[in-house]
């Protein structure tokens, strides 16, 4: 497990995936390289079986999108560890994102009833292939990076993320299975891998 995370406590399923909070040392540290840096509420290590496959974080902080809804909270960040052999590991870290427990842990830190979970995604398609299935289409939008306070220290030739022409904002229910449901759906539709390489626990 990276050195950033220090577990605080967990919440545990059956079959032993966990979502446990984490603070960082380094919030950065928990980002993908081409990321806006940012201060996580609640950023979340999503593991099975004790193996770290990828990391979440909530954000309580309003904004536009997500005070729209008293009820909603946002997710700011999602991502599987890299690299890795099963091809939609990304999706796994989302099942458990939709978790029952998921939701528990924003409410206790938001203090407030969580509904609904909102995110942005910026990408070169009208659509996003990961939250596809999962999340709704909520907004689309050109890129405002360029003409958007925040992003006056983004540079822009080098960054590709934020070169992408559309900006998407996606919405789902919060709670909608528990971890042990949404390891078996990801397991029944993703959970292929590379022929040779070690499986996650159970996968046989």
């Amino acid at each position: 497990m990276p050195s950033w995370v220090k577990v605080t406590r967990s919440t545990r399923s059956a079959a032993g995936t966990s979502i446990r909070p984490a603070t960082a040392a380094r919030k950065s540290s928990s980002l993908p390289e081409a990321m806006r840096r940012c201060a996580a509420s609640l950023p979340v290590a999503v593991l099975v079986d004790g193996v770290l496959v990828g990391v979440f974080a909530f954000s309580t902080a309003p904004s536009a999108g997500s005070m729209a809804d008293i009820s909603r909270i946002y997710l700011m960040s999602d991502f599987p560890v890299e690299p890795c052999d099963y091809q939609r590991l990304s999706k796994l870290v989302l099942y458990a994102v939709l978790s029952k427990e998921a939701k528990l842990l924003a409410e206790r830190v938001a203090r407030r009833r969580v509904r609904t979970i909102l995110t942005t995604a910026y990408s070169k398609f009208p659509s996003s292939m990961k939250y596809r299935d999962m999340f709704k289409l909520h907004s689309r939008r050109e890129n405002p990076t360029k003409n958007a306070a925040w992003g006056a220290n983004i540079d822009l030739e080098t960054n590709t993320y934020y070169q992408r022409p559309y900006q998407l904002n996606y919405l789902a229910e919060a709670g909608q299975w528990t971890l042990d449901d949404g390891l078996a759906k990801w397991k029944k539709k993703h959970g292929k891998r590379a022929p040779g390489k070690p499986a996650i626990k159970g996968d046989e």
